[in-house]
């Protein structure tokens, strides 16, 4: 039988001298599959608050339960410039060690435990996130960054071939391994939407309110078969030839020379070929 730890997550009370302190409302276990490469869904989105803390230096984190209290020691962690995200790696007082993400703008909360024969994740759906900390998990504008691709930057098209209101069955989020070199699976968001208007693009994942980015057509890939967008701070947007999929490169390494997370809208559909910018105000 296999041997794992999942996190239980319940209503919870706070820490003192807390920087970060962020309320749950939902949680969903992700297993690993080994034969896809990417964590599936190990069962229902339950809903269920919760509570959890980090302190002022990072280095302490705890959560609270009704029938027990865990701490967790934070051995280092970094922050993506680009989107705020915050990657840790921590030991629980049980000595069991995990990988933690954390994602302000996208709402989520990730530990990821690895049992005797496959690797496990909780993910968590934040409510909110508050105190004097929480600043640091908003993106910072990065330094300019180069591509070698080869033939990633042809030239650029008068316009964009991609317009119109589109929707995508499945949105899940993606973070780079570098002990694997592969990018996991970390969170699957559910149905998305997403709005090509000009030099705009807005979208939508699961239940979050409408985001929007200022985004410039770069070419299209000869090799493989994909247009290139990009945005001000050097984050890529690639989208299939067939326009069924998009797959959102951000928070940029230059010691890997890697995007350290991904976003895949995948099975796009289009839903309206001229809308109505209107649609942000009206019912999602």
């Amino acid at each position: 039988m296999k041997k794992y730890l999942i996190l239980i997550i319940t209503l919870s009370c706070g820490v003192v001298n807390a920087q970060i302190s962020i309320s749950t409302y939902k949680s969903q276990v992700l297993i690993y599959d080994t034969r896809q490469e990417k964590y599936i869904e190990h069962g229902p989105v339950e809903k269920k608050n919760s509570f959890f803390e980090i302190n002022e230096n990072i280095t302490m984190a705890e959560l609270t339960t009704p029938k027990s209290t865990y701490h967790f020691k934070i051995k280092d962690y970094t922050i993506g410039d680009t989107t705020g995200v915050l990657y840790a790696n921590a030991v629980c007082d049980s000595g069991n060690e995990y990988k933690l993400w954390l994602d302000k703008e996208y709402h989520y909360l990730v530990f990821e435990y690895e049992g005797v024969d496959t690797s496990f994740a909780t993910q968590l759906f934040i409510k909110g996130i508050w105190g004097d900390g929480a600043d640091i998990l908003t993106p910072r504008i990065p330094k300019a960054t180069k591509t070698t691709e080869r033939n990633a930057e042809p030239i650029a098209e008068k316009e964009s071939p991609i317009s119109g209101k589109y929707s995508a069955e499945n949105v899940s989020d993606y973070a780079w391994d570098n002990r694997d070199k592969k990018y996991k699976k970390v969170q699957v968001v559910g149905e998305g939407k997403l709005i090509f208007s000009g030099s705009m693009m807005y979208f939508k994942r699961g239940g979050a309110d409408w985001l929007d980015n200022s985004i410039s057509y770069k070419g299209f890939h000869k090799e493989k078969k994909i247009h290139i967008y990009k945005d001000k701070r050097g984050q890529k947007f690639y989208v299939t030839e067939a326009l069924d999929k998009l797959t959102y490169y951000y928070d940029y390494d230059e010691k890997t020379s890697k995007y350290l997370s991904a976003t895949v809208y995948k099975n796009l559909t289009l839903v309206d070929a001229t809308p109505s910018e209107d649609f942000i105000n009206a019912p999602n």
